[in-house]
């Protein structure tokens, strides 16, 4: 099947049938790719969704989380996908993937700009908080650093305000 008719048969798809083709190309995709495999990735992909889930988000704010670090991580191309999800998909998986080099600062005015990216990204954080406990003391200090210095200003105004500062309540205890 060529990529044109996969992709119109994927927008006859509801969300939920999407989101299940969309996570078994993820692994595939991940599977290819032998030095992140052991890096737990796809869990941690799954775990930003379902916390999305469970803030009541949208099926699309869960496509883009668990797309969302394949144009970094994989050899898989924005073409592919897109024929997972839509533009407005794409376009936040481009946001979110960042260069190690990149400007922190720019980088997180961008990904506040994008309806579906921050929402992804501060879940992704709070994901990130949740699992810094019981980490080396150097790994939550540079957690709690990166929620101060780049996700509080974000986080406001958002359902993960509150959520981010009890993670980070509790770390720092």
């Amino acid at each position: 099947m060529n990529l044109y008719s996969r992709v119109e048969l994927l927008f006859r798809m509801d969300y939920g049938m999407r989101y299940s083709k969309a996570l078994d190309f993820v692994k595939a995709e991940y599977r290819k790719n032998v030095d992140t495999v052991g890096a737990g990735l796809v869990d941690e992909l799954t775990g930003v969704a379902d916390i999305l889930e469970e803030m009541g988000y949208s099926m699309e704010y869960r496509l883009t989380a668990i797309l969302r670090n394949l144009l970094r991580d994989t050899a898989a191309r924005p073409d592919e996908i897109l024929g997972y999800s839509n533009m407005d998909i794409l376009e936040a998986v481009q946001l979110l993937n960042k260069d190690m080099d990149c400007n922190m600062y720019k980088y997180i005015s961008d990904i506040r700009n994008n309806m579906l990216a921050l929402p992804v990204k501060l879940a992704e954080h709070l994901y990130n908080l949740r699992c810094a406990l019981g980490k080396s003391k150097q790994k939550i200090d540079a957690v709690i650093e990166d929620s101060q210095k780049y996700y509080a200003k974000c986080a406001k105004n958002t359902k993960f305000y509150e959520p981010i500062l009890k993670a980070r309540m509790k770390l720092k205890h």
